[in-house]
């Protein structure tokens, strides 16, 4: 489940308050998932700044705030660059779940520091 899913195309967000609620069990849903339906799309996110949250349960400890399938990313099928925005209980400077040294959605020359945002952890994404 997914608030905003791209499947195809690029999509630009420039402001705005995103947030998701949690699936039946309690636990967080994707705020915004870049995947595409087949081989042959190509997705890609640009994120210039906004508010973006996810409610509920992390799954295993993580937030999935900006999700991108592994498959979509792995293939070059889909890309996600953040220029600006905070990000509450989510650093996108560690990408989505891989784990992968080179799994960061902060765009070059931009970096993401610690912060709050209306009492809760969070990270901003500001320029270098």
């Amino acid at each position: 489940n997914a608030a905003i899913r791209i499947a195809e195309g690029t999509t630009t967000i420039k402001d705005g308050y995103f947030t998701v609620g949690t699936d039946a069990s309690g636990i967080a849903n994707s705020c915004i998932l870049v995947a595409t339906a087949r081989p042959s799309q190509k997705a890609h996110l640009k994120i210039y700044g906004g508010v973006f949250e996810t409610k509920g349960n992390p799954i295993n400890g993580w937030y999935p705030v900006i999700n991108i399938q592994d498959a979509d990313r792995k293939a070059g099928r889909a890309t996600v660059e953040i220029y600006g925005g905070i990000f509450i209980n989510y650093n996108p400077a560690t990408g989505d779940n891989t784990g992968e040294a080179d799994d960061t959605f902060v765009a070059p020359g931009y970096k993401s520091v610690e912060t709050t945002y209306n009492g809760q952890q969070a990270w901003q994404v500001i320029p270098e």
